[in-house]
Order: structure tokens, then C-alpha cells, then sequence
């Protein structure tokens, strides 16, 4: 158990090495082959797997049923993946009894969860401010709130950038249509953030009573969950309410509890001196994920136009499991000329 321990340190403190080191790629495009080529992803990828085999008796048991081992697979692309549902049965935490959400984690262990969820978020949420600024970020909150991972980023990114006036409010329509009126007025740039849901809820409250805002045209929104084929009725509604364009409206989607973020990609691009149009609507992960699509089989990484689940191998999800099959549904897109993995959701 102990060399398991030190093992755990140091795999922590090198994947957290690998994250730091590629994160730059993120909003430079000329980095994108070295962060998502190279044999580094892979090399940690099996350190990582053969570390939570032999933490987890249950996730062995279940590899060793499907024929793997980690002295018999030579790349991250033959480990099995586990059903995201089922995470519980087979991940180091639970192994360990801290269980999947809501429990303590070990010092490293949450260095490295929030090592790769800032730059990943600023990337793709806030590209254009430094450390430094900071701007009014306006939470709409349920209570309770079923989305921990949300509530996770939400925080992370209000601790880091929030100013004064920043605030959440839980269902408190009145709360937040004072606080975006007075961000209105005086022209200050606003995040609004919060479950699509309560953001939907919310902006049709307004629309009823023939509210709306026109925020700062440097405004945007960053939002969880939701359904596919409701996404673009919501986008119209928040422009309609909020004045906030699709192109400022951040989705986010988190395929594997305790894992990495993946979001919308216009404001990252924009950051990148790309154009900005409507085949920019995919998701895409950072250097330190890889992910493919499983056919509803069970099967093998399909091509080009066919569908099936998101599986994602994340060197972040240190205490669940590094590979995810999800629930969700998706298309495989071409990878960018750097190699980075794209998809778009069902």
C-alpha cells in the first residue's frame, strides 16, 4: 500500500506537470500538434490506469474479465472503458470509501482537479482578460441543485474573476433582474451563469412580464445541461432577453463526474484570430483528454458522420476512472490541423 501511496503523489504531481506544460495550446493554435501529439498523453495514460487497477480490486476484476492488464496493453486506446453510471462500483474514490461527489479530497488530488479546470475555462469562457481584471458575474441558482459539477466551475471561476458586486441568487427572479438592471445601467460587462434550465425559466419570467436588458456587448452567458433540441430556441431567447448573442453563450458539458469540462468554442477562436461561423459549433477537449466515439454496440472508434457515445480518457479524473463511456450521444467531426479530437452532441 505505501508504494501505492507514493506512486499516487507522484503521478498526481506529473500529470499535473503534463497539464501546465500544455495548456498554452489552448489559445495558441501554433502549440496544438506538440500538446496533442507526442508519446507524453500516452505514457502517463498507462501510469494512470495501472495505478487505479491496482487501487480499485473491482475495476481489476473488471478489466481482467475483458482480458486487460497493465503489463499487457501497450496504449491508452485499449483500456476499457466504464459506463459513466456505473462509476461508482468501480472507481479508486468509492474503492477508497470517499465515494463519487461531495467527500473530501486528498491535497494533490484536488490540485489537480483544479490545475485543468481553470485554464480550460478561461480558454473558452474568458480568453480576452488577464489575471488581473475582474467583472460582475451574476449566478441563477436552484435550490437544490441536482448539477454538482456546475456548481463546481461556477465557483471556481467567482472566486477567481468575480467583482464586489457580484452575487448568486437561488430562486430569486427579482434578485437577479435588479442586478443585470444595474449592470445595464452603468454598462458594466456581465457573466450570467447558471443551470439552462433556471436560465431558461428565468428569461421567459422576463419575456411574460415584458422585461428585458441590453447588457454590454462584451457580455456573455455560460450554462449547463439542457436539451440538444432546444438549444438554439434558447439561444434566441437570451439574446431576446439578455442581448447576450449565441456567439457569447458558453456551453458547458462534463461527460464524466470528477473529470474535465468540455465547451462551445466561439470565443476561444475568436481569442485565436479565427473566424467565427456556424461549422464553429462543436465541443472539443483539452491536451489533456482524449476522446472518441463508441458505437451504441459497444464498438470500436467509428468514422466520420456516424454516431455514438462520448469516451473520453482524462488524466484529470485521478480518484474516479480515466476512461468514461457517457450516456450522450454524438457525432465525430474531422480533428483541427493540430490533431485536437472534435465532436458535436445529439
Amino acid at each position: 500500500m505505501g508504494s501505492l501511496i507514493a506512486e499516487e503523489a507522484r503521478l498526481a504531481e506529473d500529470i499535473g506537470a503534463f497539464i501546465e506544460a500544455t495548456a498554452p495550446a489552448l489559445l495558441d493554435e501554433r502549440q496544438e500538434r506538440a500538446a496533442w501529439g507526442g508519446g507524453a498523453f500516452n505514457a502517463l495514460a498507462l501510469r494512470l490506469f495501472e495505478y487505479q487497477y491496482q487501487a480499485s480490486p473491482a475495476y481489476a476484476e473488471y478489466c481482467q474479465r475483458r482480458a486487460v492488464s497493465p503489463e499487457h496493453i501497450a496504449h491508452w486506446r485499449e483500456i476499457p472503458p466504464v459506463a459513466s453510471s456505473e462509476l461508482q462500483y468501480f472507481s479508486p474514490a468509492a474503492a477508497l470509501g470517499k465515494g463519487l461527489r461531495g467527500q473530501p479530497l486528498k491535497q494533490h488530488q484536488l490540485y489537480l482537479y483544479l490545475t485543468a479546470l481553470m485554464p480550460n475555462l478561461r480558454a473558452h469562457l474568458l480568453p480576452d482578460l488577464t489575471e488581473h481584471d475582474r467583472l460582475r458575474i451574476i449566478t441563477v441558482a436552484r435550490d437544490p441543485e441536482p448539477d454538482t459539477e456546475a456548481v463546481l466551475v461556477f465557483s471556481a471561476i467567482a472566486l477567481r474573476f468575480a467583482d464586489s458586486d457580484s452575487a448568486s441568487y437561488t430562486n430569486n427572479h427579482l434578485g437577479v433582474a435588479a442586478a443585470l438592471s444595474k449592470a445595464e445601467a452603468i454598462g458594466e460587462q456581465v457573466c450570467l451563469m447558471g443551470h439552462a434550465h433556471a436560465l431558461a425559466q428565468f428569461a421567459e419570467h422576463c419575456r411574460s412580464v415584458g422585461l428585458s436588458f441590453r447588457l454590454n456587448p462584451r457580455s456573455r452567458l455560460l450554462f449547463s445541461g439542457g436539451l440538444e433540441r432546444e438549444r438554439e430556441r434558447m439561444y434566441a431567447l437570451f439574446e431576446r432577453v439578455f442581448g447576450i448573442n449565441r456567439l457569447w453563450c458558453v456551453r458547458m458539458y462534463s461527460p464524466a463526474p470528477g473529470g474535465s469540462q468540455f465547451y462551445d468554442t466561439a470565443l476561444r477562436l475568436r481569442a485565436c484570430g479565427r473566424e467565427v461561423s456556424a461549422d464553429s459549433d462543436y465541443l472539443c477537449g483539452p491536451p489533456w483528454v482524449r476522446v472518441f466515439i463508441r458505437s451504441q454496440a459497444g464498438g470500436s472508434r467509428l468514422p466520420e458522420t456516424k454516431s455514438g457515445y462520448v469516451t473520453v480518457c482524462d488524466l484529470s479524473n485521478f480518484s474516479n476512472l480515466m476512461v468514461v463511456q457517457s450516456a450522450d450521444l454524438a457525432h465525430p467531426l474531422p480533428p483541427t490541423s493540430g490533431g485536437r479530437e472534435r465532436f458535436a452532441l445529439i
